[in-house]
């Protein structure tokens, strides 16, 4: 949704939509509409719209438009929290010019106002709409429930105060939001080392497992060099494209379940992934399809072995009824 965008209400005061400021000066212009309220900006066109699943998606979001209003009614300190399961990021108008602010993937949370003005933060449309969507990605707190949060915060991490769990929260919002390792993250664990780096810019390196594996167990080389050129630290503009990985990848003979698993585990891109997780798939199914074959081969051999016993069996019984009635 547009920063400018007005609400619509049906006649019956009902959520429709939102629509561009020109069609909706067009309706109040032609008398197909009224204005409803100026904050937020809405217009209630003159009829009804029967819908029962739009009645009740307005009675929700209506109720918390009304809610948006009393709660900006006073200027305030602005407490807002991230319910999602992942990264938000609002744009905001800050002086004529757009600002982003980044709610990272956390239950933390963030006093807006610290970072944005009131008037910004009360007239943007984009945070109205990440709070009035179904499910909302955020929620505005009051300020004692905002501390509440944080002493719980305090006393489960061991730190001294409220405000120290509010500091070590922002630093880790700051981290995400610059793209930095977090502050308490433990250092990544070094799966290789480099044995021989390249003599020139571009050239590859060439590593090996810091851990000893048994000789049936080892990565191809190639897939471990290739894995590296995309790992998650490498800056963006230098990591191998997906396309070129693939080409690369498929270049390699003779890969193994391990390798695809590798493959499927460091490969980074979902396209690669995927094709890693089908790769796999095939090989299980070639596992199950040759042990079928084996227990079919197994059940034949037994079932011929079965049979020349009990032949053995009655060649022998024909011996011994032979030199019976010789006897007799």
């Amino acid at each position: 949704m547009r920063e400018k965008e007005v609400l619509v209400l049906d006649a019956e005061r009902r959520f429709l939509e939102y629509t561009h400021p020109a069609l909706a000066r067009k309706l109040l212009k032609e008398g197909k509409a009224s204005v409803y309220s100026k904050e937020p900006f809405a217009i209630q066109i003159n009829r009804s719209i029967s819908s029962p699943d739009r009645i009740q998606r307005n009675e929700q979001i209506m109720a918390q438009i009304k809610n948006f209003t009393e709660f900006f009614k006073e200027e305030r300190d602005i407490y807002v929290q991230n319910i999602s399961n992942c990264q938000v990021s609002v744009s905001f108008d800050v002086g004529g010019h757009q600002e982003s602010f980044l709610f990272p993937n956390s239950k933390d949370p963030v006093n807006l106002t610290r970072f944005i003005p009131f008037a910004a933060v009360k007239s943007s449309m984009d945070l109205r709409r990440m709070m009035n969507r179904s499910p909302p990605a955020l929620v505005l707190l009051e300020e004692n429930e905002y501390r509440m949060y944080f002493d719980k915060q305090a006393q489960m991490h061991g730190l001294s105060s409220v405000d120290a769990a509010i500091d070590r929260a922002e630093e880790r919002r700051m981290a995400v939001q610059n793209h930095q390792p977090l502050p308490d993250a433990p250092d990544p664990i070094k799966l290789h080392e480099v044995v021989q780096d390249g003599q020139h810019m571009g050239e590859k390196k060439i590593v090996r497992p810091i851990e000893q594996v048994q000789e049936d167990e080892e990565i191809n080389p190639r897939v471990l060099n290739l894995c590296l050129q995309v790992h998650p630290q490498v800056p963006d503009q230098q990591k191998m494209s997906a396309v070129q990985l693939l080409q690369e990848i498929d270049s390699i003979n003779g890969l193994n379940l391990l390798d695809w698993e590798y493959i499927q585990s460091h490969g980074y891109y979902k396209s690669v992934k995927n094709y890693a997780r089908k790769k796999i798939a095939e090989y299980a199914a070639q596992v199950e399809e040759d042990d079928t074959t084996s227990s079919s081969a197994s059940v034949s051999s037994k079932s011929a072995a079965s049979a020349g016993t009990k032949s053995t069996k009655k060649v022998t019984n024909t011996k011994k009824k032979a030199r019976t009635e010789g006897q007799v």
